[in-house]
């Protein structure tokens, strides 16, 4: 007599790989999920920082405070420098949070005053 079909064994085994498999693509979807929220948070800051500038260039003498102050849901930190005549050295700090070091964009920018 012939046996046909598979034994509890080889059912077990299956199912065992199969759900390995399943958890380590759950994890990695989970990560790539992260790290491409992180991506859309530092794009939405970099573009804070870059309104941020174009605010500044219109009276750089204004932004000398280096402390972060709250503004469109992010902590902001703007200071223009003289750099000599009419240049100016833009430095923007965006963070999400206060203390966050860690995820912070900064953005670095001169701006020849031609009025």
């Amino acid at each position: 007599m012939k046996k046909r079909g598979f034994t509890y064994i080889e059912v077990m085994m299956a199912t065992a790989i199969f759900a390995i498999f399943s958890v380590i693509v759950i994890k990695l979807n989970i990560a790539a999920n992260g790290n491409i929220n992180m991506q859309l948070k530092k794009q939405d800051m970099m573009m804070e920082a870059q309104k941020c500038v174009e605010e500044m260039k219109n009276d750089p003498e204004k932004y000398t405070s280096s402390s972060y102050k709250k503004k469109d849901g992010y902590y902001i930190s703007e200071v223009a420098k003289d750099e000599g005549g009419k240049l100016f050295k833009f430095t923007v700090n965006v963070r999400i949070k206060e203390n966050d070091d860690e995820n912070e964009v900064k953005l670095v920018t001169h701006f020849l005053d031609q009025s």
